[in-house]
């Protein structure tokens, strides 16, 4: 259930924000993207990366929490609560690198790390905040906490892990004691290859590791799960980029049993394709057979 829209908005608040807001959390920065269509598939792009070197950070017009009233969110969570709900939208890294632009930002963290730690520390506030009231409101109803922050392409890591230790680690931490107060669950989202990081991971407090992403290197589910299944959950693993957008259904069932068969047992595995980001190269018999060869498995 997406959260946001129950999430009333404050008509005092400026900052990017209009009256017609309908929950696109990247709006309320300034950030701007648009779809795209190629062929068959469609794809999402930033038009618009507002925080440029010719803009101060201090000057920015930043979003306020102020601005958001949670109270008419419990109400509407409790018809839910005979089911997951998950609380997405959270970033410490990923969103800033809309706002600032990934290249800039990057060099920010090189050669300015006064402006990058206040361009971090701006989302990171903002967020901590903005999920702590509505915990405060409805945590008890709320099962997981979901962070969207690509650290990796397929290949490696993005940034170094020197650079995730000064600038991520700590944010993480800090969202993942802030969910751990509310008994609630930290997802982390970050596909690509990290396998490096989840030791790191595990010791910051992510509980959900989100997608185990099969075509990217050293990301095998199977190995991950014989080396880390027992310190955290994993989600994933059933190739989106092969499987489900090239293969047949009998070659989806029987790669999703074979998944499910290395995976599931002792618990610890949420049954979902290597990208929970799905294309319109995949079909949707594809994305039918995944899950109700999930649903057998477990009757």
């Amino acid at each position: 259930m997406k959260l946001y829209l129950a999430i009333q908005l404050n008509q005092q608040e400026k900052a990017h924000i209009n009256k017609n807001w309908k929950g696109d959390i990247l709006r309320i920065w300034g950030i701007i993207g648009n779809e795209y269509q190629t062929g068959k598939c469609h794809y999402y792009i930033m038009d618009r990366t507002p925080l440029t070197d010719h803009i101060s950070p201090d000057s920015y017009d930043w979003p306020l929490v102020s601005g958001f009233d949670c109270n008419a969110l419990e109400p509407r969570l409790a018809n839910w609560k005979n089911h997951a709900i998950q609380c997405s939208g959270g970033s410490v890294f990923q969103h800033a690198t809309y706002l600032r632009g990934m290249d800039s930002l990057m060099m920010d963290m090189m050669i300015d790390i006064e402006k990058a730690e206040y361009i971090l520390d701006r989302f990171s506030e903002f967020y901590y905040t903005f999920f702590e009231n509505i915990f405060k409101s409805s945590g008890h109803l709320i099962d997981i906490f979901a962070l969207a922050d690509d650290l990796a392409a397929q290949n490696n890591l993005m940034i170094s892990p020197d650079m995730f230790e000064q600038y991520v680690a700590p944010r993480i931490k800090r969202m993942a004691d802030l969910a751990h107060q509310y008994d609630i669950k930290l997802l982390l989202h970050t596909d690509g290859n990290v396998r490096s990081l989840i030791p790191r991971f595990i010791e910051l407090g992510v509980d959900i590791l989100d997608p185990i992403q099969p075509e990217a290197d050293e990301m095998d589910p199977i190995s991950i799960k014989h080396e880390f299944g027992r310190d955290i959950c994993l989600r994933g693993g059933i190739s989106a980029q092969k499987i489900m957008a090239h293969g047949s259904k009998s070659d989806v069932r029987d790669e999703t049993r074979r998944i499910l068969d290395e995976l599931a047992p002792g618990g610890g595995y949420i049954l979902s394709p290597g990208h929970p980001v799905l294309q319109d190269d995949i079909s949707i018999e594809n994305i039918i057979t995944m899950y109700e060869t999930g649903l057998e498995y477990f009757q």
